[in-house]
């Protein structure tokens, strides 16, 4: 009876092998996103001063795009490209004050 059920389902057997063996990278991400977390857990100092450093990073990468868009916005309303200059003046400045 169980042996019955077991190949009635879509992933039983050499199915469940050949979709693991096709996607063994998902393993990795598994076990690469526990490595992390456990990192995190064991060096909370660590992991605020990276996760700063990349936030950092991010909004100063992210204003220079909307300031690079906003300039650069050809035939666009000029109240988006005003309201975009704005926000990645202010973007730049949060990434700026967050090496500081």
């Amino acid at each position: 009876m169980a042996n019955t059920q077991a190949q009635s389902l879509p992933l039983a057997g050499p199915a469940l092998l050949r979709a693991l063996a096709e996607n063994w990278w998902l393993l990795l991400r598994g076990i690469a996103a526990v490595a992390f977390g456990m990192l995190a857990f064991f060096w909370p100092g660590l992991t605020l001063l990276a996760l700063t450093f990349l936030w950092g990073a991010y909004t100063l990468s992210d204003g220079i795009l909307a300031l690079w868009a906003a300039i650069s916005g050809k035939g666009a309303e000029m109240a988006a490209r005003w309201w975009l200059a704005a926000v990645g003046i202010v973007s730049i400045l949060a990434g700026l004050l967050t090496f500081l």
